[in-house]
């Protein structure tokens, strides 16, 4: 699916001083004449086009639906080595599961949340709220970082039938304070995550778990109406990504009425950036 060995290679010389690096689009060229692009384009899946193309490692999975902006944060070198800074307490965005896998981002808010740094990721199965605790105390140990929030999906609340309490009063008394995340449709979740990716800043390395989902997540094709289903598919990749909608609806999206549309950059460890807004 587009990460193979060529990928790794290029991961490799992209990060390593001692390694040239560079992507040449068929866009920016002028190998091709435009008119020549232009109905390839118009002969080809959107996909297909921006794989063969424009070089991406993210359009060839059909109906991928993040493949724009995990481009964008490639080209933007928003992913890579992203460091903990111990001045920042950490957050963690989960979606929970007990026969299913439960998933865990790791992230640091930098700048009134207009500058998230994902910088770790965990995703188990079979393991009940217990473990979770444990695991929470072992990275703060093992990585002397310490916690300001701990978000869950909005079913948090529901009460279990075997316990009569709710899965945020069980974690509650294991030491985990959960913040209910915002109940949205699916659709607007997702757009959720389109809107906070510019945003963000992940580790490639801690998180490559997290990035394999998130290029994999997509819609399903319906090749009786060719089309792709409205609804992406629920597989491995689904709960990375939900943990991902969990972080993005919990976060607001506007500060002091303003919607900021730019990320923070990041140069050598530390932030700097021109932020273009506008107000609503």
């Amino acid at each position: 699916m587009g990460h193979n060995a060529l990928h790794s290679l290029y991961v490799r010389a992209k990060e390593d001083p001692h390694w040239h690096c560079a992507v040449y689009k068929a866009s920016e060229t002028g190998i091709l004449p435009a008119e020549e692009l232009q109905a390839a384009k118009s002969t080809m899946p959107e996909g297909i086009y921006e794989a063969e193309m424009e070089c991406s490692f993210e359009s060839n999975v059909p109906g991928a639906v993040y493949a724009k902006e995990l481009q964008s944060m490639e080209d933007n070198d928003q992913i890579g080595k992203i460091p903990f800074d111990p001045a920042l307490k950490v957050q963690t965005f989960f979606d929970l599961g007990i026969s299913d896998s439960t998933s865990i981002v790791f992230a640091q808010l930098a700048h009134g949340n207009r500058s998230i740094n994902i910088i770790d990721y965990v995703e188990m199965s079979g393991e009940g709220l217990p473990f979770y605790a444990d695991l929470l105390d072992q990275k703060a140990k093992q990585h002397k970082w310490s916690y300001s929030a701990h978000h869950a999906p909005h079913d948090i609340n529901v009460r279990e039938l075997g316990t009569g309490k709710t899965r945020q009063e069980t974690a509650l008394s294991l030491g985990i304070n959960f913040k209910a995340a915002p109940k949205l449709p699916l659709e607007e979740g997702i757009n959720a995550v389109k809107m906070t990716l510019p945003r963000c800043f992940i580790d490639r390395e801690r998180c490559s778990r997290l990035l394999e989902s998130m290029r994999f997540y997509h819609r399903v094709y319906d090749p009786k109406n060719q089309i792709f289903r409205s609804r992406p598919a629920h597989d491995w990749s689904s709960h990375a990504e939900a943990a991902m909608r969990t972080l993005a609806t919990s976060i607001r999206q506007v500060a002091h009425g303003i919607a900021w549309s730019r990320p923070v950059r990041c140069v050598q460890g530390r932030f700097a950036a021109v932020f273009g807004a506008h107000r609503h």
